[in-house]
């Protein structure tokens, strides 16, 4: 059943470049909204159960997702995170930040991409469409594009898989453990 369900082509989750797996931002449009959510929290009694009785299971996740489980997800390591997810992405919001030209020259919106089965637009504030970057607030607008990607995308399915886990396992008890130590419980040492 893990194999199955944490196998990416089964679309719940994705995987960095370091096969570490974060939930898939898009696997409401491949499972339904509903179906989806239902499906994380499945996994996430999964897992709970697995931790509780002492078994090991394959998937190796990703940083930011171990945040999530232990319920202290921050908003201190979202550019680190970034990278670890899409470098090509972290790599143009560094070059933005060093930029020492106008920025209004790259002409950037405060929006985002989404390329669920589709490319749709999103602003990241309020008429953000019509709001150009600048020297002023590139710093802002790398800030909402990193959290966008880390933490707002994945946002549900990371609640529904935490709120499955946490019926099984007291989030106290996560929170002993750091993000390394909590991925050990999970998936033993690695080689």
């Amino acid at each position: 059943l893990s194999a199955l369900a944490f196998d990416p082509n089964y679309a719940l989750f994705k995987v960095t470049e370091d096969s570490l797996m974060y939930p898939n931002p898009s696997s409401k449009f491949v499972h339904g909204g509903d179906m989806s959510m239902k499906l994380f929290e499945f996994l996430g009694r999964i897992l709970g159960k697995a931790l509780y009785e002492g078994i090991t299971i394959q998937p190796q996740f990703a940083h930011l997702f171990l945040s999530f489980l232990r319920g202290d997800h921050s908003y201190l390591h979202l550019l680190t995170d970034l990278s670890t997810i899409d470098k090509q992405l972290y790599n143009n919001l560094m070059f933005l930040k060093t930029y020492e030209g106008d920025a209004a020259d790259l002409c950037l919106s405060f929006t985002v991409a989404n390329d669920d089965f589709g490319v749709t637009e999103q602003n990241l504030i309020p008429n953000g469409a019509d709001i150009e970057v600048t020297n002023g607030n590139k710093r802002r607008y790398i800030y909402l594009v990193a959290k966008h990607h880390v933490s707002d995308r994945i946002k549900e399915q990371s609640d529904a898989f935490t709120r499955g886990l946490w019926e099984v396992i007291d989030r106290s008890w996560l929170r002993l453990f750091n993000e390394p130590e909590l991925q050990m419980l999970i998936s033993g040492a690695s080689d």
